[in-house]
C-alpha cells in the first residue's frame, strides 16, 4: 500500500509543479537551468547554508539552497537535482526534489528522492489541511517525512521512491526539520 501512496504523492507533486508553472507569472514557461536568469527579488531573503547545495547552479531555485549537499547525501545518498522538480522560490512557494538517479529521473527504478515543498498561505496553491499553520511550532509527521512551519511559510520535507519505507531514512529526513527551521 505504501508504494500506492508514494505514487499518489508523486502525482500530487507533478500537479503542484504544473500549477506553479502555469500560475506564477502569466506566460512564463518553466526555465531550463542553462537558459534561466537568477531571481533577484528573493536574493535578500535567501538563507546561507554552510556548504553548496547540489542545485546551487540552478538559478532562481532558492528553495534548493535550504539544504546542503552533505545534508541531502546523508539522507538519500549521492544526490542530483530532479530533472523536472525544481520550481518556485522561498518568496512565492514551490519545491525542490533531489534524486539518487544520475539522470535526474525521479521515477527511475531504484531512485530515492528527498522532496522539499514550500507553501505560502493565501498563495496560488492551498496549504494542505493536515499541515500546521504558518507561525506554528507544531510538526506533523507523515509516514515518510514531516510538515512544519516557519513564521510565514508551511513546508513538507519527505523521502519518496525506493527508500520511502526505510525507517532510518525517514527519521533522518525528519531530523532535518530543525535545520530547515533555523534557515527560514
Amino acid at each position: 500500500m505504501s508504494r500506492r501512496v508514494n505514487r499518489l504523492r508523486r502525482v500530487a507533486g507533478v500537479a503542484l509543479l504544473a500549477a506553479l508553472a502555469t500560475g506564477c507569472g502569466g506566460s512564463q514557461e518553466p526555465a531550463s537551468p542553462a537558459a534561466s536568469e537568477p531571481e533577484t527579488a528573493a536574493a535578500d531573503s535567501t538563507p546561507s547554508p554552510t556548504a553548496a547545495s547540489p542545485t546551487a547552479d540552478v538559478p532562481g531555485s532558492d528553495i534548493c539552497e535550504l539544504l546542503t549537499t552533505e545534508e541531502v547525501t546523508a539522507v538519500i545518498g549521492a544526490a542530483h537535482e530532479g530533472s523536472v522538480a525544481i520550481v518556485g522560490t522561498i518568496a512565492d512557494g514551490g519545491q525542490c526534489v533531489w534524486t539518487t538517479d544520475a539522470a535526474g529521473d525521479l521515477y527511475a527504478t531504484g531512485a530515492s528522492n528527498l522532496e522539499l515543498v514550500l507553501w505560502v498561505p493565501g498563495g496560488i496553491n492551498p496549504v494542505p489541511s493536515e499541515a500546521p499553520a504558518a507561525g506554528s511550532d507544531e510538526v506533523v509527521e507523515t509516514s515518510n517525512g514531516s510538515y512544519f512551519a516557519s513564521a510565514d511559510r508551511v513546508l513538507l520535507l519527505q523521502v519518496t521512491g525506493e527508500k520511502v519505507d526505510d525507517a532510518a531514512v525517514v527519521e533522518q529526513t525528519r531530523a532535518l526539520v530543525t535545520v530547515l527551521r533555523s534557515r527560514l
